[in-house]
This record gives C-alpha cells, sequence and structure tokens, in this order.
C-alpha cells in the first residue's frame, strides 16, 4: 500500500462530514421564523466549526485553505452577535438555576426579560433588516460539493500528522498562556483550539477508539467549561452597559457577584482540565497517534477481528 492509499479510509470520513456539515448548514440557513433562526444559529456555527477543523487537518496539502478557512470564518461572523445573545439568556438561567436556594423567587425576572428583549431584536435585525441568512445561504449554495471534492485528493499520512501536531501545539500554547495571563482573549483561543482538537480527533477515532474517547470526553468537558466562562463574560459586560432605569441597581450589583464567583470556578476547572489534556509534548502526544494508527494499520492488514470482538477470559 502507497503512503497516500493508507490515508483513503479517513479521506472518505472528512469529505462526507464536511459535506454533511455543508448541507445541513444550507438546509438550516432556510428559517423563516424566529423560532427557527434561533435553534438554528448555534448549529451552523458548530457546522462551520467542523469544516474548519477538517481543513486544519489537511491544510498542508490542501491548495485553498487559507481562502476556504478565512471564508467559514467570516461567515460565522455573520450571526455572533445573534449567538452571544442566545447564550446571555441561557447563561442567566444557570446562573438562577446554581443559586435558586439562596435567591428569593423570581430574583432576576427584570434581568431575564431584557436579556429576551436584547435577543429577539438581534434576531429580528437580522432575519428581516439585514437578511443575514439569505445572504449566507447565497454564499454558501456553490460550497459544498467543491468541498467534498476538495477533500478527497489524496494527502500522506504526515500531512495528517502535521495538521493534528499543529492544533495540539497551539492548544497548549493558549493553556500555557493562560497559566500567567488569565485573561478572556486567552481563555478564547483555548476554547477553539479545544473544539478543533476535539473534531478531529473524532475523525480519528478508529484507529484507537477507547483511548481516543477518553480523550474527546475530557475535550468536550473543557469546551463546556469554557463556554460556560465566555458566556458569564458577555452577560457581564451586557449588564454593566445597560443597566438603566429599567434595572433595578440592587439587581445588576447582586448578578454581577453571583456571575464573578462563578466564572471564576469555571475558570479553576477548565484551567486543571486543560493541564490534564495539554500535558503532554506535542511530540510524545504525536507518538500515541502514530503508534495508534500503526496498528490499526496491521490489523486491517491481516483482516484480523478488532480486539473488542474478541471473546476473552474474565
Amino acid at each position: 500500500m502507497s503512503k497516500l492509499e493508507e490515508t483513503n479510509w479517513i479521506l472518505s470520513t472528512l469529505s462526507k462530514k464536511a459535506e454533511t456539515a455543508c448541507t445541513r448548514s444550507l438546509k438550516l440557513l432556510k428559517a423563516k421564523n424566529q423560532s427557527d433562526f434561533e435553534e438554528a444559529v448555534p448549529k451552523i456555527r458548530d457546522n462551520y466549526k467542523i469544516i474548519r477543523a477538517i481543513l486544519r487537518l489537511v491544510r498542508d496539502d490542501f491548495k485553498d485553505y487559507k481562502k476556504e478557512n478565512e471564508f467559514y470564518r467570516n461567515e460565522a461572523k455573520k450571526i455572533l452577535s445573534v449567538q452571544q445573545a442566545i447564550v446571555m439568556v441561557k447563561t442567566i438561567d444557570i446562573i438562577n438555576e446554581q443559586y435558586s436556594e439562596r435567591l428569593y423567587k423570581n430574583a432576576f425576572t427584570e434581568l431575564r426579560d431584557k436579556l429576551e428583549e436584547h435577543k429577539d431584536k438581534q434576531i429580528e435585525s437580522a432575519l428581516n433588516e439585514e437578511h443575514v441568512f439569505q445572504d449566507l445561504h447565497q454564499n454558501l449554495s456553490d460550497k459544498c460539493g467543491n468541498l467534498k471534492e476538495g477533500l478527497l485528493k489524496p494527502v500522506s499520512k504526515d500531512t495528517l500528522a502535521s495538521g493534528l501536531k499543529k492544533v495540539y501545539q497551539r492548544g497548549r500554547d493558549a493553556q500555557n498562556a493562560l497559566s500567567d495571563s488569565k485573561s478572556e482573549k486567552d481563555f478564547h483561543e483555548l476554547q477553539k483550539r479545544a473544539n478543533y482538537l476535539e473534531i478531529q480527533l473524532g475523525m480519528l477515532s478508529p484507529i484507537w477508539p477507547d483511548m481516543i474517547g477518553v480523550w474527546k470526553s475530557e475535550l468536550e468537558k473543557l469546551s463546556h467549561l469554557l463556554l460556560t466562562s465566555e458566556g458569564l463574560y458577555q452577560l457581564s459586560g451586557f449588564l454593566r452597559s445597560n443597566a438603566g432605569g429599567n434595572i433595578k441597581e440592587d439587581g445588576v450589583y447582586l448578578m454581577n457577584t453571583l456571575i464573578e464567583g462563578h466564572r471564576e470556578q469555571v475558570q479553576q476547572h477548565a484551567l486543571l482540565s486543560a493541564k490534564k489534556i495539554y500535558s503532554l509534548k506535542p511530540k510524545h502526544f504525536m507518538k500515541y497517534i502514530d503508534a495508534a494508527w500503526e496498528t490499526h494499520e496491521s490489523e486491517s492488514a491481516q483482516k484480523i477481528l478488532p480486539s473488542d470482538k474478541l471473546k476473552l477470559s474474565k
């Protein structure tokens, strides 16, 4: 088997996953009413994230990598403000649920109503005034077939290893930077890198399902922690900039106090989680991946039963 042929199985997976993410986004972009729009926005951004993670895996041999990566990044930004508005409503619900036993009933009803109003305005503007979905649909409509075709072009295992190593390295760099800075920018950077790594490992899971499953599970937990931290940060900023006559000052003060305390707890857990995930140096992380790939190839070449299918003594 040639070096290019040995990657055929994963290139098929990458192309199908990317095409599915693209075509599903096209369907979601046909949303006509507010509730469908609200449900579609996070799914579309997740789909674009999947595509970008796949492109990063083959970046060294993908002719238009920079152009395509920038396209999906910039398109996702067009619905970022809507996504943030949606997240802030969910975040205030998290605070209410977490501290419900310490708060009187309906303590933050006015705050939540204001956030709902803000979310509705963002959706209304994007859907009916700026026609963002129509713009996104038009820009994406010719992409799916070309994306699948481009990802089916032969690449070597070295190319895939290089793409994965870069994503891991940048995640580790973000984790190390956070140890000193604790800045929102570095938390956001880690969030992006952890998401890409989780997606890429998912594509590679056949080479070592159990081990990669653990890594993916830990990365998913880290992603949830980082997303929660970001939502709390956005909510705090919104309250500071929008506190006015319609929001009681004591309500804003109490909510911000709870937000800061909760965010500190979430970030501490995120830092500990990231320390575990990125404890290996990139070259040592890749040794695990390389060994798993070689073992997977040997099992396939010898046509033996997968180890999880064998009946063993207990």
